[in-house]
C-alpha cells in the first residue's frame, strides 16, 4: 500500500499530463501541479449589480415636472417650425370688420389640427345700422374651419357658421323684436404667423358675422 502510494506521487511530479488524466473531471492543475477549483473561484467572484444613475422624475404637479413638459414642448414646436408643421399650435386674436354702416368684433381661439387646417371657436358681434330705418344687433358664438395654402400657409380660406341672439328696433317703433339666428360664414385672405409661434397677422375680406361683410384685419399672437 505505502509502495503503490509513492509510485502515484512520483507519476505526478514527473508528468503533469498524467496526474490531470487521474484527478477527478473538472479539477485542473495550476503552475505547481496542484489542482485548481474553478467553481470554488468562480462563486466567490460574484458580479456586481449595476446602479442606474438615472434620477427618478419629479412629481408631475411639481415645478420641476411642468418645466420639464415645456422644454420638451418647446422642442418638439422647433422641430415642427423646421418643417413647416404648426400642429399643436394655438393662437390667439381679436378680428374686426367694417364696411360703411356694417361692423363686427370677434375674438377668437384657434387651435391647428394639421399643417394646413386650423379649427377656430370665437364670440362676436355684430351691427347693421341703417339711418333713419334700423338698428340691428346680434352677438353670439361663432366657429370657423381654416384652410391653408403654399408652403408658408400664408394664403387662407374659412367657412363656419355664427349663432346669435339677434335684436331689432326700427325707427317708428319703440319695441324691440328679438330673434335667434344661424348665419354662414365665410372668409378669404392673407395670413402671416410663425411656424413656432409669435405674432398673428391676417388681413382679407368675407361675411364673418350674422349682419357684417367686407374688408377685416385681425391682430393676435400664437403659442
Amino acid at each position: 500500500m505505502c509502495f503503490s502510494s509513492l509510485w502515484l506521487c512520483a507519476l505526478t511530479v514527473a508528468s503533469p499530463p498524467v496526474s490531470a488524466a487521474l484527478l477527478p473531471s473538472g479539477d485542473t492543475l495550476d503552475g505547481d501541479g496542484s489542482p485548481d477549483d474553478e467553481d470554488s473561484s468562480a462563486s466567490e467572484s460574484q458580479p456586481e449589480t449595476e446602479q442606474s444613475d438615472t434620477a427618478p422624475e419629479p412629481p408631475w404637479w411639481s415645478a420641476e415636472a411642468v418645466e420639464l413638459r415645456n422644454e420638451r414642448r418647446r422642442t418638439e414646436r422647433a422641430s415642427g417650425a423646421q418643417s413647416g408643421d404648426r400642429t399643436d399650435s394655438n393662437g390667439v386674436y381679436v378680428e374686426a370688420t367694417s364696411l360703411l354702416f356694417f361692423n363686427a368684433v370677434v375674438v377668437n381661439a384657434e387651435r391647428w389640427v394639421g399643417k394646413q387646417t386650423a379649427i377656430s371657436m370665437g364670440i362676436g358681434r355684430s351691427t347693421k345700422l341703417m339711418p333713419f330705418v334700423s338698428d340691428e344687433q346680434a352677438t353670439g358664438p361663432r366657429v370657423q374651419v381654416h384652410g391653408f395654402l403654399g408652403p408658408n400657409a400664408r394664403f387662407e380660406v374659412a367657412g363656419g357658421v355664427a349663432v346669435d341672439r339677434e335684436e331689432s328696433m326700427y325707427e317708428r317703433s319703440d319695441e324691440v323684436s328679438v330673434a335667434y339666428t344661424a348665419t354662414p360664414t365665410i372668409y378669404a385672405g392673407f395670413r402671416r404667423q410663425p411656424a413656432a409661434g409669435g405674432f398673428v397677422f391676417r388681413v382679407g375680406v368675407g361675411w364673418v358675422h350674422t349682419h357684417t361683410f367686407g374688408p377685416s384685419i385681425s391682430l393676435g399672437v400664437a403659442f
